[in-house]
C-alpha cells in the first residue's frame, strides 16, 4: 500500500505528509470563561515548544500554542472565539 501511495503521489506531483518533530505533553489546567477557552500543558521552551505550534490529540487538531514559558505552554482551543482559522470552501473557493 505504501508503494502504491508513493507511485500515485509521484504521478500526480503531490507532496506526502511531513512528519515534523513532536512533543508529548499533558494538560494540567484549563481556563474556561466567556472570552477564553485555553489549556495549560506541561511542556515549554525547555522541551523546544514554540508559539504557533499545533496542538493535537487522538481526535485531531484541538488548538495552537499561543504562549510559551520555560516548562509550560498555553494552548488556545479552536473552539475559542478568538481562534480565527482561515478556511476555503473546496467547491466554491470562498474564503471564510
Amino acid at each position: 500500500m505504501t508503494l502504491r501511495m508513493q507511485r500515485y503521489e509521484k504521478l500526480l506531483g503531490l507532496v506526502g505528509e511531513t512528519q515534523g518533530e513532536s512533543v508529548m505533553a499533558r494538560v494540567v489546567a484549563e481556563e474556561n470563561g466567556p472570552f477564553a477557552a485555553t489549556r495549560i500543558a506541561n511542556a515549554g521552551a525547555a522541551n523546544r515548544v514554540q508559539e504557533g505550534y499545533a496542538a493535537i490529540n487522538e481526535n485531531g487538531l484541538i488548538g495552537r500554542v499561543v504562549r510559551v514559558g520555560e516548562y509550560t505552554s498555553r494552548i488556545l482551543l479552536v473552539t475559542d472565539f478568538s481562534s480565527r482559522i482561515p478556511v476555503m470552501g473546496s467547491q466554491s473557493g470562498d474564503r471564510a
